[in-house]
């Protein structure tokens, strides 16, 4: 008798039903790409292409990104269109014959586009100088403005003293008043874990780190409503150790802040505090990490009774201010500062991981990508990255390979060619970290 297995059978027809649908989106696909050259299409229609093709999640991509590419080398695409797909074709931007056209009547065409954006273009080695000049005298970013006046089509190569300019423009992002209250707690904490030289968290004496969750809000005295028991036991210094570690599962709020307040609590209960409130914090669409809360962990970390266990818990936390405290906690132990370096160099790595975002902290990020302990794929991110601080900062890392060396070399920023190049022929990139 003859056994048929059902599974292969169901697996062979659905492998049939996917071929099928995959040869119908090519069809679909070559419709929409015949249609988007021709040269009487109008621009509303190519727009309708373009967004028809973005909103395509397929498992093709490659079809659809032609069908991009074909509208991003269309004379007749308007300017909005071509602003759309600069990030995506940026080679067909640099190829459509109406780009120098537009940017003698229109300039300001690309003002729109975020210089995260602008990466992918502007690591093009051979974009018109039309096109740089453009970006660097009209786009309203400063950051887009310094990527195009370092592209060497702008200017040429790297003149002599560049490693001057290049150390005073990164002292110039130490003194920007601009500077966020989290970038500069990840500067100084970087600093303090001697991750980076002490002048990128600016001059001294340093700020201490500031305790926002220490004490808990004070309503007016209008608006105070009558406080549960539960509270007030929180809130009470006599209130049995063992009545805090139930009163830490508590759901309201205000009871878990006065918790971990509370000066009798012990260290298992700040532990039990933080166990409770540990949440998955999501990084990118395919990683996730835990952590603690904010509001959580700046209490936990600043009680006297925190233990060398939870500090070296907290020590991991993405916060800068979480680790600065913990470091000057009385009870902390001695490797506490190799937990924090691990925690930057994990966030530097789970940054990496969704390349289109801007990093927060420029300086922070610079610096980090130059140490040694960073992973190779951390490192060979950072050198295809379309941000320029990340491929010059990965060529000034010691443990970046020749074959890298020798692509970064041919690259579009002309601090990343001179760097590059520099390392290819065995000298070592001299220039001044605290001077400016």
């Amino acid at each position: 008798m003859l056994y048929v297995n059902p599974g292969a059978i169901i697996a062979a027809v659905n492998a049939t039903n996917r071929a099928i649908e995959q040869a119908k989106e090519r069809r679909e696909a070559g419709k929409l790409k015949k249609e988007a050259r021709a040269a009487e299409t109008p621009p509303e229609r190519l727009t309708q292409i373009a967004w028809a093709a973005l909103r395509r999640k397929t498992e093709q991509p490659k079809v659809w990104q032609a069908v991009l590419d074909t509208i991003a080398g269309n004379a007749g695409s308007p300017p909005e269109t071509l602003a759309l797909l600069v990030a995506r074709c940026p080679r067909a931007i640099c190829g459509n014959p109406v780009i120098p056209m537009l940017m003698l009547g229109q300039p300001e065409w690309l003002n729109t586009v975020s210089p995260a954006d602008l990466g992918p273009l502007l690591r093009l080695p051979d974009v018109s100088e039309a096109l740089v000049a453009g970006i660097a005298a009209f786009h309203p970013d400063p950051e887009a403005t310094l990527a195009a006046r370092l592209h060497v089509a702008f200017d040429g190569e790297a003149k002599a003293g560049w490693e001057q300019e290049m150390s005073a423009y990164w002292w110039d992002r130490t003194t920007e008043s601009n500077t966020g209250y989290s970038d500069r707690e990840l500067e100084r904490d970087l600093a303090e874990s001697d991750l980076a030289p002490e002048w990128i968290a600016g001059p001294r004496p340093w700020r201490e780190p500031a305790r926002r969750y220490t004490l808990t809000r004070q309503k007016p005295e209008s608006s105070l409503r009558v406080k549960s028991p539960s509270l007030l036991e929180a809130e009470d210094p006599a209130t049995p150790v063992r009545q805090l570690a139930r009163l830490a599962h508590s759901k309201e709020h205000s009871v878990v802040v006065a918790v971990s307040l509370n000066p009798a609590s012990t260290a298992a209960v700040l532990r039990r505090i933080c166990r409770r409130q540990w949440v998955r914090l999501e990084k990118t669409a395919v990683y996730y990490r835990w952590m603690v809360p904010e509001w959580v962990a700046e209490r936990a970390v600043s009680h006297p009774n925190a233990d060398a266990w939870l500090l070296r818990r907290l020590a991991r936390s993405p916060q800068p201010i979480v680790r600065r405290l913990a470091r000057r906690h009385s009870n902390a132990p001695e490797d506490l500062r190799r937990w924090c370096r691990s925690s930057c160099l994990r966030g530097i790595r789970d940054d990496l991981q969704n390349p289109h975002v801007t990093p927060s902290s420029v300086l922070s990020r610079f610096f980090l990508l130059q140490r040694p302990e960073i992973g190779y794929r951390s490192l060979w991110r950072a050198a295809d990255s379309r941000f320029w601080h990340d491929r010059l900062a990965a060529t000034m890392n010691p443990r970046i390979d020749r074959f890298r060396l020798r692509r970064l070399a041919k690259d579009a920023n002309i601090w990343v060619r001179a760097a590059a190049q520099k390392r290819l022929r065995g000298e070592r990139i001299s220039w001044d970290h605290g001077s400016g």
